[in-house]
């Protein structure tokens, strides 16, 4: 998971009173394609390095992040897509992972303790689409384009008066023949854009309840 530094965050006036300290957490592995993306790190340094990784030969990287740091990691996947011309997509997993706080005592009649507690996390695959699927996707999108058009088309000769309704018929149930062998072929890949769509916005979510989560922690007083 993302690499934390230590935090320490005093106990309330009047009672005993400890320092919390929040150990490192253990990245799960420390592969060449592994981003770490925490609440400090430079966005557009990061991006940069995806970027280097995936123009020297890397096929797919791994975003890693937990709590506030979710939201970055998911706009982080998200731009590099975007900006990738449909040459990369993403794949999402979400997590619980367990984080331990060290509480030192400020006077010499505390015990030390240690104090467990959950976070959320993810990790997001950006990987290179193969060629085949990138031409599929690609030639979907035209011929989305071309019958968006032709119903724009359709649509505006049909407001023009002495038109008969079965030749608005004929004309618009052209493209619908050659759109049904199109969607047969492509349905499969169209749900999953779906689900890696429904995905996403899932861990925008987790991200959020993570933040606040992290939030109510942070002004938790400490016994």
């Amino acid at each position: 998971m993302a690499e934390r530094g230590a935090e320490a965050a005093a106990g309330p006036a009047g009672d005993t009173g400890f320092v919390r300290e929040k150990r490192q957490v253990v990245k799960p592995s420390q592969e060449p394609g592994d981003i770490y993306v925490t609440r400090n790190s430079s966005f557009q340094g990061q991006k940069q390095k995806c970027l280097s990784l995936l123009a020297k030969g890397q096929n797919e990287i791994h975003l890693h992040a937990i709590g506030p740091a979710i939201v970055r990691a998911i706009n982080l996947a998200l731009t590099l897509v975007e900006e990738s011309v449909g040459t990369l997509a993403t794949s999402p997993t979400t997590s619980t992972v367990q984080l331990v706080d060290e509480l030192t005592p400020l006077d010499d009649e505390g015990i030390p303790r240690s104090e467990v507690r959950a976070n959320s996390a993810i990790a997001i695959r950006v990987y290179k689409l193969d060629a085949e699927t990138y031409v599929q996707r690609r030639s979907r999108s035209k011929t989305e384009a071309t019958a968006d058009t032709e119903t724009g088309d359709d649509a505006s000769a049909n407001d023009k008066p002495g038109k008969s309704k079965k030749k608005k018929r004929n004309r618009s149930a052209a493209p619908v023949a050659g759109q049904t062998q199109a969607g047969a072929a492509g349905g499969g890949d169209d749900g999953e854009r779906k689900r890696k769509s429904v995905d996403m916005q899932r861990a925008r979510a987790v991200a959020e309840e993570s933040r606040k989560a992290s939030a109510a922690v942070e002004s938790k007083p400490t016994h």
